[in-house]
């Protein structure tokens, strides 16, 4: 039942420090592990600078603990927050850890949460065949265990796949389906993020005004959205005024979403930028991120493609797996 906003975890952070062990602290490591643990997520959250410091101490402590429980959920969610940061090798390092730790200590349903994670990146790197097993196992284990948050958060990861495969309607169903059941369980965070999805969606089907109508309503409360999930409706929002023929202001609202994935979200920022250099070339203008290197940052997060969204009213339908293509570099505009 944690508060989670970032004015109250930085109060949190504040009254906990005080009792973080130190060398020659009376703290025993049974409780230095779990206060470490809630540090490192707090630290997370607020963005403070100590947040790996945090993590090697949890690490350690439950290490000497050998508990395989305390340190497979403590991985669960470090391997969370590098994926964040966009080091993805890391994740998966922490996730595989995580899941070695669960299973031995027959934690199903974190083990599954971990390999719901792993299905997200696979998922952002364009290896769905990879994906979609992971997701498969994590959902029979959530059914199995009635975690009806988990089976909605697969339900709506498990859309992503279905969308860049080319099957819109079944994408929609899956997201209706994850939506209704994020609203009776009060999540609001993932409420937010499908209905993001949902955008996507009419993306793809070229359905730009309801787009633009969903986003109005998903970002009423700017005090409610993370960057990471600001920056990728910041991006669908380019989608649709291109869309609409609207360029330059399809082009403000890409270089928007550049800026608010900043250094946090590296995919984000490739994504952007990519989907900034199709828009200006389908628009005659000139590329508006000629400093970033768009291949390294592919290479450098495993992403084998990114998903081309259409811009034009032309590009009917929803896209398709030939349209999944390794990042290239713009034409020069005329």
């Amino acid at each position: 039942n944690c508060d989670w906003s970032s004015d109250v975890c930085s109060s949190d952070l504040a009254v906990l420090e005080p009792f973080r062990p130190t060398p020659g602290s009376p703290l025993h490591v049974s409780a230095s592990a779990p206060l470490l643990a809630l540090l490192e997520r707090i630290a997370e959250e607020t963005g403070d600078q100590r947040r790996a410091e945090y993590e090697a101490g949890a690490i350690a402590a439950y290490d000497e603990l050998n508990d395989s429980r305390g340190a497979g959920l403590l991985r669960l969610n470090v391997g969370l927050s590098a994926a964040n940061e966009g080091r993805w090798d890391d994740a998966m390092a922490h996730y595989n850890i995580a899941e070695t730790c669960l299973e031995r200590v027959g934690h199903s349903v974190g083990a599954a949460l971990v390999a719901n994670n792993k299905a997200e990146l696979l998922i952002d790197q364009g290896q769905f065949e990879l994906a979609r097993p992971l997701l498969e196992r994590a959902l029979r284990i959530f059914r199995a265990s009635c975690y009806a948050l988990g089976v909605a958060i697969v339900t709506s990861g498990a859309s992503r796949i279905e969308l860049r495969c080319g099957r819109l309607p079944l994408a929609n169903e899956m997201l209706t389906d994850a939506l209704d059941q994020f609203t009776e369980l009060g999540a609001q965070p993932y409420v937010l993020d499908t209905m993001a999805r949902q955008v996507e969606c009419m993306i793809v089907g070229c359905e730009a005004e309801r787009a633009l109508e969903l986003l109005a309503d998903l970002t009423s409360d700017p005090a409610e959205i993370p960057p990471l999930l600001a920056a990728f409706c910041a991006r669908m929002e380019a989608c649709a005024y291109a869309q609409l023929g609207l360029t330059e202001r399809a082009l403000s609202e890409i270089r928007r979403a550049v800026v608010l994935a900043g250094g946090s979200s590296p995919f984000e920022k490739a994504a952007a930028v990519y989907t900034g250099r199709r828009i200006a070339e389908a628009g005659g203008f000139a590329d508006p991120f000629p400093d970033v290197d768009v291949q390294a940052l592919a290479v450098r997060l495993g992403v084998i493609a990114f998903p081309e969204l259409p811009i034009r009213r032309l590009e009917e339908g929803p896209a398709l797996p030939s349209s999944m293509v390794v990042p290239r570099k713009p034409k020069q505009a005329r």
